[in-house]
């Protein structure tokens, strides 16, 4: 995360969103860093089912509304809802 940080120099941040992903960063992580820097943020839904933040679901919903996400982003898995590669379809 430090790295990223310290290369957001070099790109035009007012043409980057940030989003919580599967495997590397959590919800907090992202919101943390684009509240810092002033960045947009996409929050995944389905990324958050498969690598959910250490603080749970109560505490991204409060990092959500203290820093809201300009775009929210719905899917659900493959194989079952928490599988990685994201399905066609939202299963409901």
């Amino acid at each position: 995360m430090k790295r990223l940080e310290s290369n957001l120099q070099y790109v035009d941040c007012k043409r980057l969103y940030m989003e919580n992903d599967a495997k590397s960063y959590h919800t907090q992580d992202i919101v943390s860093l684009c509240e810092k820097c002033g960045l947009k943020w996409v929050y995944d839904f389905h990324h958050d089912r498969c690598h959910p933040s250490s603080n749970g679901t109560d505490e991204v919903r409060k990092l959500i509304m203290a820093y809201p996400p300009d775009k929210y982003y719905l899917s659900t898995g493959t194989h079952n809802i928490n599988s990685r590669p994201h399905a066609d379809y939202i299963s409901a």
